[in-house]
Parts: C-alpha cells; sequence; structure tokens
C-alpha cells in the first residue's frame, strides 16, 4: 500500500501549496447572521454568504501597494449592496468568529429545536405533534392562538341574535294587531308613519277634478276590458279569414282589403293566451288600445273601436297593411303613390340620387314583419310634409302612416321619395273613411286576386 502511494505520488505529484495544512476562520454574516467559515489564506477579494448571497469583505486583508488596489466602489467583486430605505450606509462587512460568539452545545441545541419547532408549525397547521405522535388540544395551545377565529365566531353568534330577536319582535307585534286589521298588515303595524288622507272637504277643486279623471279612467278601462276580451279572443282564434270579417271596423273599406291580403298570404291564427297582458289599457274617445299575449309568448298592441254593436278590431293596425307588399316593392320599384304602415326614424344615409343633405332629409322605414329597410327622403321644401319633419324631432322612433314612391330614373331598390304624409298612427281616422272607401272601389276593380 505505502509502495502504491508513492508510485502515485511520483506519477501525480502535489503542488506545495496543496501540502500546507489548510486552516479556517469563522465569520459571521451581518445580513442574516449565519455561521460560516472560509480558508484563512482567502485573498481577501470578498466571499459570497451562503444563505443570503451577498457579497461581504473580509476584513483585516488589503493590499500594501495602492496602486494595485481596488477600490470597494469601482471593482465588482467588492460591490457591497446598501440596506433598503437608506440612501447613504457603511459597506456590509463581516467580522471574524470570536469567542464571544461561539455557541455552547446545549444553545446550539435549542437553537435547532426552535428552528424545527418553526417548520412544524408551518407544515403543520392543524397543530399535530410529531414528536409526541398527538395531537395539540386548545387548551395546550396559547391564548393568542386562535384568537382571530375566536372573535369571528363570536360576532357572527352576537349578530344572528340579534337578528333573531328582531324578527321575534316583528311577528309578535304583527300578531297582537291582526285581530284588529283581520290579518292585513298596516303602516303602523310595520312601524311606517299612516299615509294622511284628505277629506272631500279638505281637497280643492283641481285635486277633486284629478281624482275624478283617475276613477272614471280605471272605471272605463275596466269596462272597455271586460266588454272587449270576448271579441278580441274570437278575433285571435279565428280559424278562417271569413270569421274575421264580422269582427273587424268600417267592413267596406276593410273588407276588401283583407280579402285581398289573404288572397296571397294565408290567416294563421295567433291564439289569445292573455288579453290586457300587464293590465294595459289606453281608451281616448271610441278608440281603445290593450297588449295580448299571444300563444308564442310574444306581446302585440290591438286597437278597437266602441260601434253601436260593440267593440270592433282596427285590421290595419294589427297587420300593418300597405297597398302593396312590402317585399314586392323592392322589385317593382312603383313610381306612383303607395300607402304603407312603417316605424320611421331620422338617418344620414345620403347617397344617388339623394346626396344632398341641404335638400332632402334621410328618413329610415321599417316594416314590423321584414328584415329589409328602405330609405325614405323628405323634401325640406315641401310644406305639406313639415308636419312630418316635427314629429320625427319629438321622438326617436314613430309609427306612421305615409305614401311613397320611387322617382323615374331610381337606381337603388331602397331609396323612395316621401311624398305624403296620412298621420302618425297606424290607426285609420273616421276623417279618411271617405277617401279610404274611394281607394278601396279602385283598389277592388283593378287588383285580380280580389274575389269577384
Amino acid at each position: 500500500m505505502l509502495a502504491l502511494s508513492l508510485s502515485l505520488e511520483h506519477r501525480f505529484p502535489v503542488p506545495d501549496d496543496t501540502k500546507k495544512k489548510r486552516t479556517w476562520a469563522g465569520l459571521i454574516c451581518p445580513v442574516c447572521r449565519f455561521v460560516f467559515r472560509v480558508p484563512k489564506d482567502h485573498d481577501g477579494a470578498g466571499v459570497i454568504c451562503p444563505a443570503c448571497h451577498y457579497l461581504l469583505n473580509i476584513p483585516g486583508i488589503e493590499k500594501a501597494d495602492p496602486a494595485t488596489s481596488h477600490s470597494p466602489e469601482k471593482t465588482p467583486k467588492t460591490l457591497v449592496p446598501k440596506p433598503r430605505d437608506l440612501k447613504e450606509s457603511k459597506p456590509i462587512v463581516s467580522r471574524p468568529l470570536s469567542e464571544k460568539d461561539a455557541v455552547s452545545p446545549s444553545s446550539a441545541a435549542a437553537s435547532e429545536k426552535r428552528r424545527k419547532g418553526r417548520r412544524k408549525k408551518m407544515n403543520n397547521p392543524a397543530g399535530l405533534d410529531w414528536d409526541s405522535d398527538k395531537a395539540v388540544t386548545k387548551s395546550d395551545a396559547k391564548p393568542e392562538e386562535g384568537g382571530a377565529m375566536a372573535w369571528i365566531v363570536g360576532g357572527s353568534l352576537l349578530g344572528l341574535t340579534v337578528v333573531g330577536i328582531g324578527v321575534w319582535l316583528i311577528v309578535d307585534n304583527l300578531d297582537k294587531k291582526g285581530s284588529a286589521d283581520d290579518g292585513v298588515a298596516t303602516p303602523s303595524s310595520l312601524g311606517l308613519p299612516e299615509p294622511i288622507l284628505l277629506t272631500e272637504d279638505e281637497m280643492t277643486d283641481d285635486e277633486k277634478k284629478r281624482q275624478q279623471e283617475i276613477a272614471d279612467s280605471v272605471k272605463t278601462g275596466m269596462s272597455v276590458l271586460t266588454n272587449a276580451e270576448v271579441v278580441v279572443k274570437k278575433f285571435l282564434n279565428a280559424t278562417t279569414s271569413a270569421e274575421l270579417e264580422d269582427l273587424v271596423r268600417t267592413p267596406d273599406v276593410t273588407i276588401p282589403r283583407m280579402r285581398a291580403w289573404y288572397a296571397a298570404k294565408k290567416w294563421v291564427p295567433p291564439g289569445a293566451k292573455d288579453v290586457g297582458y300587464g293590465g294595459r289599457v289606453t281608451v281616448k274617445g271610441v278608440m281603445a288600445s290593450m297588449t295580448v299575449r299571444l300563444n308564442d309568448y310574444s306581446v302585440k298592441q290591438i286597437v278597437l273601436e266602441k260601434t253601436p254593436s260593440g267593440y270592433l278590431v282596427d285590421w290595419e293596425s294589427w297587420v300593418a297593411w300597405s297597398s302593396m307588399d312590402w317585399d314586392s316593392l323592392f322589385e317593382k320599384r312603383p313610381t306612383d303613390p303607395v300607402e304603407v304602415r312603417v316605424h320611421c326614424t331620422v338617418d344620414s344615409y345620403y347617397n344617388r340620387l339623394f346626396n344632398d343633405d341641404t335638400k332632402w332629409t334621410a328618413v329610415r322605414l321599417e316594416h314590423p314583419f321584414s328584415d329589409r329597410a328602405i330609405y325614405g327622403y323628405i323634401d325640406k321644401g315641401s310644406l305639406t310634409l313639415m308636419q312630418m319633419l316635427a314629429d320625427l324631432r319629438q321622438g326617436s322612433m314613430i309609427a306612421t302612416t305615409i305614401k311613397i314612391q320611387y322617382p323615374k330614373d331610381s337606381v337603388a331598390k331602397n331609396q323612395v321619395i316621401i311624398s305624403e304624409y296620412i298621420q302618425n298612427s297606424w290607426v285609420r281616422t273616421n276623417n279618411n273613411n271617405n277617401t279610404d272607401k274611394q281607394e278601396a272601389k279602385d283598389e277592388k276593380k283593378t287588383d285580380p286576386n280580389t274575389p269577384r
């Protein structure tokens, strides 16, 4: 064995520096207080703490020649990090381990035990003592442990108790007064102030008039709803278009239009699920409007007129009647006026023959049963259309009955001239009946689909 060692030493010579016995010096990191050691023959350029990785200076070892030495501020190896929140501070310098810093075996054991305890506490929030193999009970824990949870639980129980007492007091108070009010809760029983009810002598004339108008309106609405409900249900549940003819107003005008309309479009009864849906009934003179919910759960308005023979339905407003089918307008492009019922909104589409916004006002026309829109243009110099311009400025969208026509040199399917403003409504007024009767006769003569 000795011969083998001498042979290896002969083949691989060991440097003289390595043969010297290496001695170590103990140091304490001034940043994290970690104790470590470095060789005493260290060159003094600096050392990195194994724990916090700060670059530290080794004290007491300095070069004698200032020309060859480098200042700690300019040499990267000796850069010392500055403590946070301090603009200027002294360099962090490690000091040698002295006898004062020597750790006794007992204190070292205690320190190691504290570190183990901290690790157990972090990894074992449930409080299990793995050394003793038993759980730490609440009585063994310190008073501050779980203090926040105790406050939360206690506060929650106190809040629930207060709420329960409050509910019990309210219910008890209602039970005591229930016999006098026949089980009906009054404002006083709920802790609210009693409403001030004025007697007839205390009200002014305007207040009396207003109260009477409200009472009459409610009475009229209930009467209309009761009497018109039967007619509306018959109209919406009719199986054929012929059954509708006895239920529409102005039969001389409407029936010819209905026959021509249903010759091209088959009548499909929508059904009535709820008449007067939401209690919405509007009465204006002999005309009444109410909301109905159909079998497909869609909601629509239906208008009726009170006649000597009872309430009758305004069919034109129900189907948004036009003298020409809406989709046919795009293909036929009639140059003669066509009556349509549409929703109107002011628009900013100026193009082709209508590109001058100083002469025209653009209006978007939408039919309720079609996705195709037409742009109508109002001549700003036309006195007959001034009322339509005024109505359009008042609201964002209005339901109107108008007449439109295509220009003779039309190049677009969706641009027309608004030639006449009939009314701001889809319901035909009684003043227009004579005109409509004549138009209905003309339509009956010229329409080949109308039955003879």
